[in-house]
Formats: C-alpha cells, sequence, structure tokens
C-alpha cells in the first residue's frame, strides 16, 4: 500500500487534501503504518493547518513519533494546543516548541498541570512552572511531560432573559476571537523570529509553518489544484481502501 502511495505521490503534480489523508488512515489498523502515511504525504498536503486536526485526532503515541519524525513545529498546533506532550530537551526545536507552548500561557485561559521533569531517570513531579522555564531557559538535557489545558466559559442561559443571553453569547464569541488572533499573532511572531535567527535551517522544515497563520483562508495551491486532483486522489484513496480491506492469502 505505501509503496502504491508513494508512486502516485511521484508521479508530478500529485496533492492531497487533509480530508482524504484522514480516509487513508482510517483505513490503516496499525499506528506504525499511520505514521509512515503521513510520513510519505506531508509534503504534499495542501491544507496543513486542517492536517494538524488530523493530527489531534491520533493517539498520543503515534504523535509522538510523528512528532519525532517531522519536528513538533510541524505537528504541534498552536493555535489548538491542548494536549499532552512529552518533549526532549536535548533537542532544540523540542525546547522551542516547550517556550512557545509556555509563552501561550500568558493567556489567562491557559495553563499547564501534570508536569514533571526526568533527568537521567529520576522524575520529579512539579506543582508549578519553574521561573528559569518562565524566562524561556529551559534545560538542555532530560525529558519534559506535561498538559496543556484551557479553561472554557459555560454561559448559564437557563439563568437568563433571552436578551441577556444573546448579550452573553455574543461578548463570548468576541472574546474567542480575540484569543484566536492573539494566538496567531504570538505564535507567527515566535516562529518568524526562530526563522531569523537560525539562518542554518536548525529548525528542519519551519518554513511550512509560516502560511499556518494567515486568515485569508486555505492554501493557494488547494484552490489552484482541487478540481484537478480531487478526482485523481480520490481514486487513488478507494483504490488503498480495497487493497487494505482484501483479507490475506487472495
Amino acid at each position: 500500500m505505501l509503496e502504491l502511495l508513494r508512486r502516485h505521490l511521484d508521479s508530478g503534480d500529485a496533492w492531497l487534501s487533509s480530508a482524504q489523508v484522514d480516509k487513508l488512515l482510517g483505513v490503516q489498523s496499525k499506528d506504525s503504518t499511520r505514521v509512515e502515511v503521513v510520513v510519505c504525504t506531508f509534503s504534499k498536503v495542501v491544507d496543513r493547518q486542517a492536517l494538524l486536526k488530523v493530527f489531534a485526532a491520533l493517539s498520543q503515541e503515534t504523535r509522538q513519533k510523528l512528532s519525532r519524525r517531522l519536528g513538533p513545529f510541524n505537528v504541534v498546533d498552536f493555535l489548538c494546543p491542548m494536549a499532552d506532550y512529552e518533549l526532549h530537551m536535548c533537542n532544540f526545536d523540542e525546547r522551542q516548541t516547550a517556550t512557545l507552548l509556555l509563552k501561550i500561557c500568558d493567556l489567562p485561559t491557559m495553563f499547564w498541570s501534570e508536569m514533571s521533569y526526568e533527568l537521567d531517570g529520576d522524575v520529579t513531579e512539579l506543582q508549578q512552572v519553574p521561573a528559569m522555564w518562565v524566562t524561556g531557559n529551559f534545560p538542555t538535557e532530560g525529558i519534559v511531560r506535561f498538559n496543556h489545558n484551557k479553561l472554557v466559559s459555560k454561559i448559564d442561559v437557563d439563568a437568563l432573559t433571552e436578551e441577556e443571553a444573546s448579550k452573553a453569547i455574543a461578548r463570548q464569541n468576541e472574546k474567542d476571537l480575540e484569543e484566536d488572533q492573539w494566538l496567531r499573532d504570538t505564535a507567527s511572531a515566535f516562529l518568524r523570529k526562530l526563522m531569523i535567527g537560525e539562518p542554518g535551517g536548525e529548525l528542519q522544515m519551519l518554513w511550512h509553518r509560516m502560511d499556518f497563520f494567515e486568515v485569508d483562508g486555505p492554501h493557494w495551491k488547494y484552490e489552484r489544484l482541487r478540481l484537478e486532483q480531487e478526482q485523481a486522489a480520490q481514486n487513488l484513496v478507494s483504490e488503498i481502501s480495497e487493497i487494505s480491506e482484501t483479507p490475506k492469502g487472495n
């Protein structure tokens, strides 16, 4: 199946949408195969911000494997970062991922929990973020684990009049939009600064992230290629699905 997929993607101007990658993942029974499918298709996906939503539905173990293969900046959704993390501080990009995720916690609704730091097999449970980390000075060895959380505001509409409930919902929607924009601006500024500061390319494939924070719609390639590629890609998905469903020995 993977060989068929690689031949298709190598055959000229072939592209896939995140929805099609999701379908390919859905017919795989092994996490190891799912990882290979993502790695194989990643550079050919035309709407990568949506692909991060596909990643979010995968198991934590699978996401960790993808992070090792593609780098965390291509796997973590900084606009919706709620998840469990295990970051190896010996890797520059994983330290920077931790730095940005902690920066995002400047929002009152974002916070870390279940934090620990492992060094040489010794695990220390943390009740609060160390002061050195807050200033961006993460260790250069060991493993940092945490859960990135978000407080969700709930409006008790039953206790309000219809007019009051409508106004409360409108205020909450406005607040959510402002928070989303802050996340976009913060993540974009952080990554652009990293790109300028790392001309040697220490952050592999980081440039793929730069169009994720634009609000003008999907990746331009998706609009240009969607109609001409949709049918060919769908045929590929169907063919691979048939291969995956064929009993062994047939």
